[in-house]
């Protein structure tokens, strides 16, 4: 006998799996809701410091899951019936693993037994800077007990202005701005967070005279998402009520007036003024919204004055750091991170499309790979701030990269409009490339690497994206001679003789891994 299609033992264990998924995550939800309505409710009880009975729930979620998904996965059966339920249920385990990494160290995170306070990045990624956005306007929100007791916020024009002495900034601030002293509005200029993070705690220390406990960075957009949970914003001096459908425009208007960031902190502060006292129908919509937003970075968290490895562990805090590679046996590990700047003072980048295309061959000895970006520039002109994309583009590669061929268009970057240079253990290289509205541009970096010579090795390609990036189209080719057999994890889109492929947007870091194995074993 059959049901849905499926023998009937095997439809009853899946269907006890999944109930048994459901109870426990309804479980895990009611272990957090303690603190997050005393984020949101200055009168909720503090939340405790024990966080057993949640991890001890979210290690059994983890396990009933895995059940389910390898009755989902062994199933003759089940693709053709539940197989769209399949990655997804592989997604939910990943978020519940992380969480059972994150939660020993929340009642810390969130000072439920003191107090500390958080400095607040929002970043204006209209003008796209390396962690995000031009870092127009911060928050300084005290935190004590669970509950967020103030928050105040200002804009980095003001907080400069109390700036004492020179301090220099670095070389491609001062090469391309002109810059001879640097700021906490360009604090973030390191791509790697928890140094950005370091960066700006220390300005906010000598022109606010305040110390950081907790540094997250939030992105213009993100409060957007904010505004569709909440409702709409009242700012009167911006147009009235501010919505996720005209946010932009009055946006562009406030820049006119030569005021952005006291649109974006007005803005900021409404919102977190608002989160008080939610009901549980907005409540839940923003929990998963920050959730998602530490997934795909477009909310980034580190802390400065304690440790929290699990937001480390878990992929929170933003860092500049190539995952180890786990495979037991020879492994190539390759990488590609583009890191993006907006260098014309302007804000184009909601008009800035991107494309691209990693294509991997592997030969004799070598695999060769080759990063195809396209820059599409939908903006009319029409005067400031919109104009001329200025674009100070970096791509950090393995330190073990011999480079080919870096290519603007058709033609090769001469050696002396490319910067080139080794950080953090990468190969770094940097150039400034000009769109202009309504035209497209095309880069290309080639390099390869040597591979083992081994019957089998692993082949490791990681692609973190960009804060502050909308999704974008993002293809990866991976090109083999005959006579290898490989296995790939994610299951690849496209499958063909000597190829396979994958069609996706990046919006998340993406990894990928393989086993390269002799046909005949």
């Amino acid at each position: 006998p059959v049901a849905f299609g499926l023998p009937v033992g095997e439809f009853i264990d899946t269907v006890t799996n999944l109930s048994g998924s459901l109870d426990l995550a309804d479980q895990v939800m009611y272990q957090l809701l303690p603190y997050e309505t005393a984020l949101t409710n200055p009168n909720a009880p503090t939340p405790s410091v024990d966080t057993s009975n949640l991890t001890n729930l979210l290690s059994q979620l983890s396990e009933r899951l895995g059940y389910l998904q390898s009755q989902l996965l062994q199933s003759s059966q089940t693709w053709s019936i539940l197989a769209p339920f399949v990655s997804q249920i592989d997604t939910a385990r990943s978020l519940v693993a992380k969480l059972n990494l994150v939660a020993p160290g929340l009642p810390t995170l969130l000072s439920v037994s003191g107090r500390s306070q958080w400095l607040i990045l929002l970043q204006d990624n209209t003008e796209l800077r390396p962690t995000g956005g031009y870092l127009d306007s911060v928050g300084l929100v005290k935190v004590e007990r669970g509950h967020l007791v103030d928050a105040r916020f200002l804009s980095t024009q003001a907080a400069d202005s109390q700036l004492k002495g020179q301090v220099a900034p670095p070389l491609e601030i001062q090469k391309l701005l002109g810059g001879t002293n640097w700021y906490l509005q360009d604090s973030n200029w390191d791509p790697d967070f928890p140094s950005t993070a370091v960066q700006a705690s220390w300005f906010i220390n000598k022109e606010l005279d305040q110390q950081p406990d907790v540094v997250a960075a939030i992105n213009l957009t993100t409060l957007v998402q904010m505004i569709k949970i909440l409702g709409p914003v009242n700012l009167s001096e911006f147009g009235g009520q501010i919505t996720a459908g005209n946010w932009l425009d009055n946006y562009l208007h406030s820049v006119k007036l030569d005021s952005p960031e006291r649109f974006t902190a007005q803005l900021a502060e409404v919102l977190f003024n608002n989160i008080h006292n939610l009901t549980p129908d907005k409540l839940v919509p923003l929990m998963q919204l920050v959730v998602t937003g530490l997934e795909t970075r477009q909310i980034q968290i580190w802390p400065v004055t304690f440790t929290a490895s699990g937001i480390t562990s878990a992929g929170w805090d933003g860092r500049l750091d190539p995952l180890k590679c786990s495979a037991p046996y020879s492994c190539l590990n390759d990488f590609i991170y583009q890191v993006d700047a907006n260098m014309g003072i302007n804000k184009v980048d909601p008009f800035i499309n991107r494309q691209a295309q990693v294509e991997v061959q592997v030969g004799s000895g070598f695999v060769t790979t080759s990063y195809n970006l396209v820059y599409s520039h939908s903006g009319t002109g029409g005067g400031w701030p919109q104009g001329e994309y200025k674009n100070y583009v970096r791509f950090y590669l393995p330190h073990e990269a011999e480079v080919q061929d870096v290519l603007v268009g058709n033609d090769s970057v001469l050696a002396d409009k490319l910067d080139r240079s080794v950080e953090r253990g990468m190969t770094r290289l940097g150039l400034l490339v000009s769109v202009q509205p309504g035209k497209s541009e095309h880069l290309q970096v080639i390099w390869k690497q040597k591979h083992s010579s081994d019957p089998r090795w692993h082949y490791q390609l990681q692609i973190p994206n960009q804060s502050g990036i909308a999704p974008y189209p993002f293809q990866v080719i991976i090109k083999y001679p005959p006579g290898r057999w490989s296995q790939a994890g994610p299951t690849p889109a496209v499958v063909s003789t000597g190829r396979i492929g994958y069609n996706s947007l990046i919006s998340r870091p993406l990894r990928f891994n393989i086993d390269w194995v002799p046909s005949q074993q």
